[in-house]
């Protein structure tokens, strides 16, 4: 019979494996067995805190959308948030928030938003529970009576007066954790600064998942509602092509997971990516020359991927392979153009030359120009100063020139 917390270890290994959004996240979460909390709690550090009877009574699949929902917790700060908040309030605006982002329902009796994000309390309802913050969900839980609200199992572990405390006092500046120790939840000390460094944590793990382009769209439009994505392109890339350039393969099995028989990584072939740069005059020579540079670094960093530049204005003047160039080639390389904007060349050059097996097309310009009619069937990428206020981007997402 498989110990409890070998089941956790196998639930993340599967999520590593199908789902690897979930599954990157669920492998920063340290778990610890425990009798003082009756189901699963999480906190601001990452530690997973189970009942062995509550797990005992979980599918395998309710074991992994568990781990998604408590996981969830920890990277979106709510035991840091909420410290100053009705304890019970806060959990369960916290568990309506993140039943909404889950892909099904984690438990019978868990708290889940309807078809339209609503939630009723009795006569109460909450709408639009997607579309709000945890903040939001808490002020309007706090107008309807307490005696309307369903039993909460408290699973956030708060980096506050803990989990059952009214009156424990913690010095100016630091906040009362909770951890275990023998068995049992104990309250200690978390300085600010410890409190900002787990911030800025769960803020890059957060931001280096959607780099990849592994982020559910649901959850990218919950967690990053803003519009452009903002974020440098040289970061951006750099984190997309380091996820291709090794995939899962059976034929190398993950040393980290066994005994469980789980493939590993190999280094990925024939990975094609094209790069245009629009000629109008939307960029500035040095950063066109900075931008070259940068990906003759990610070509020789990467290897495996074929990068083809092309330099186009109305229409294309020039087509090399990265490889091709120096950085002494790049210091006095004039790419021709300087006429009006037309993209339309260069998604029919993708077309007719590469197919539609490209990973992804990235495209430097301004965004003034004759957009194509249809959408791609591959990622598209704009790099560029003008925001959506200033443009409207048919498709694609769009990154930041500086």
């Amino acid at each position: 019979m498989m110990m409890p917390k070998d089941r956790i270890i196998r639930a993340k290994a599967q999520l590593l494996l199908y789902e690897p959004f979930w599954g990157q996240l669920v492998a920063y979460i340290n778990e610890i067995e425990t009798q003082s909390i009756p189901t699963m709690g999480v906190d601001l550090a990452g530690n997973l805190y189970f009942n062995v009877k509550f797990l005992e009574g979980l599918t395998n699949k309710q074991l992994r959308l568990v781990l998604e929902h408590e996981i969830l917790h920890v990277a979106l700060l709510h035991p840091l948030r909420g410290k100053s908040f009705n304890k019970i309030f806060w959990n369960i605006a916290c568990d309506l928030k993140v039943n909404s982002m889950l892909p099904e329902k984690p438990t019978k009796d868990a708290l889940v938003p309807d078809f339209h994000g609503d939630f009723k309390f009795g006569k109460y309802t909450i709408k639009d529970i997607p579309h709000k913050s945890e903040e939001n969900v808490y002020d309007e839980l706090m107008k309807i009576p307490e005696n309307q609200l369903p039993e909460v199992r408290m699973d956030i572990i708060f980096t506050g007066r803990g989990l059952n405390s009214s009156t424990s006092k913690s010095k100016k500046g630091q906040s009362s954790s909770q951890s275990i120790v023998g068995g049992e939840l104990v309250n200690k000390t978390m300085s600010s600064q410890e409190q900002a460094d787990l911030k800025h944590r769960w803020d890059s793990i957060l931001q280096g998942l959607k780099t990849q382009g592994i982020m559910p769209g649901g959850i990218k439009r919950q967690l990053f509602p803003e519009g452009p994505t903002q974020i440098n392109w040289r970061f951006f890339l750099h984190g997309r092509f380091a996820r291709l350039y090794k995939q899962l393969s059976w034929r190398r099995p993950s040393k980290k997971l066994l005994p469980f028989y789980f493939p590993g990584k190999e280094r990925s072939i024939g990975i094609k990516a094209v790069v245009a740069f629009d000629t109008s005059g939307s960029m500035s020579q040095e950063e066109l020359s900075e931008a070259l540079a940068e990906l003759l670094g990610i070509s020789h960093q990467f290897p495996n991927i074929h990068i083809q530049i092309l330099a186009c204005d109305s229409k294309i003047h020039t087509i090399l392979n990265i490889k091709s160039l120096t950085p002494s080639k790049i210091s006095k390389l004039d790419l021709e153009g300087g006429g009006g904007t037309d993209f339309r060349p260069v998604f029919k050059w993708v077309k007719q030359n590469v197919g539609y097996g490209i990973d992804c097309l990235i495209y430097f310009s301004d965004g003034y120009g004759s957009f194509p009619i249809q959408v791609p069937p591959y990622p598209v990428f704009w790099v560029s100063h003008s925001g959506k206020e200033k443009v409207d981007w048919p498709f694609g997402e769009l990154l930041l020139l500086k």
